[in-house]
Formats: C-alpha cells, sequence, structure tokens
C-alpha cells in the first residue's frame, strides 16, 4: 500500500495512505461539480439580466441600466470567490492524487480553508443582517401603534 507523505516544520509527518486519497478524490469531484455547476448559475444571471434589460428597453437609459446592474455586480462577486476557491481546491486535489505531491495537498487545503472560511464570514454577515432586520421590525411595529 503506498502512502502519501508530508512534512512539517518541526520533522512530524502526515501520511495518506491509499483509502485517505480516494475519499480526497471522490470529495474533489464533488467540489468540481459544485464549482462548474456555480460558475454556470453566475453565467445565467448574467444572461438573465440581459434580458431584462433588453426586454425592457433600459439599455437605452443608462442611469437606470447601471443602477440596476450595481446589485448584480455585488451578488456576483459575492457568489464568485466561494465556487473559484472550490475549484482551485478541485484542481489542486486532483494534481495532489495523480502526482502524490505534498505541495499540491497544501495548495488544495488552503483553497478549501478559503472557501469555508469566507462561507463562515458570509454566514456571520447574513446573521447580522437578520438580527438587524428583526430590531428594525420591532421598532417600526412599536411606532407604528404610537401613531
Amino acid at each position: 500500500m503506498e502512502n502519501f507523505t508530508q512534512s512539517t516544520e518541526n520533522e512530524k509527518s502526515v501520511t495518506l495512505n491509499n483509502y485517505a486519497l480516494k475519499q480526497l478524490n471522490e470529495t474533489r469531484k464533488w467540489s468540481m461539480f459544485l464549482s462548474v455547476l456555480g460558475f454556470i448559475a453566475i453565467g445565467l444571471m448574467v444572461l438573465f439580466w440581459i434580458g431584462i434589460m433588453a426586454g425592457l428597453g433600459i439599455g437605452k437609459d443608462l442611469g437606470l441600466g447601471v443602477l440596476s446592474f450595481i446589485p448584480l455586480i455585488v451578488v456576483l462577486i459575492i457568489y464568485f470567490f466561494p465556487i473559484y476557491y472550490l475549484l482551485k481546491f478541485s484542481l489542486n486535489a486532483k494534481k495532489a492524487v495523480e502526482m502524490r505531491d505534498d505541495f499540491f495537498i497544501s495548495s488544495a487545503i488552503k483553497y478549501l480553508k478559503m472557501h469555508y472560511q469566507f462561507m463562515g464570514i458570509l454566514a456571520i454577515i447574513a446573521l447580522a443582517l437578520n438580527i438587524f432586520a428583526f430590531f428594525m421590525a420591532i421598532i417600526a411595529a412599536s411606532l407604528g401603534e404610537m401613531f
């Protein structure tokens, strides 16, 4: 049974056996699928926006077209990075499994960490916005009862 070993600064090593490499390979296949699906969704969002702008004839009035494009750009940027990190994880994990190279396994894990770090920060922001919206709704309801 072949082993894949990675050295660390203090000369300890981590060994990935064939089972671990098989699991990494399966994980990278699913991450590749999800990243491709994400990039397709980004492309469809752009096409959908272009279709709406063309259908409504907003392209002639650049002010309204640009203003409607800003939220789309924000959503696309937020959506792009975790998908990109997942793609990079998948590509580096594939090279790590094929070449049994510790550089690629380290790089793959780095991009997986970046993916989950981004998603965690996004979850914290979403939670904070929901809490803020909840308190604003309570304030609005209490002010509405006053009048």
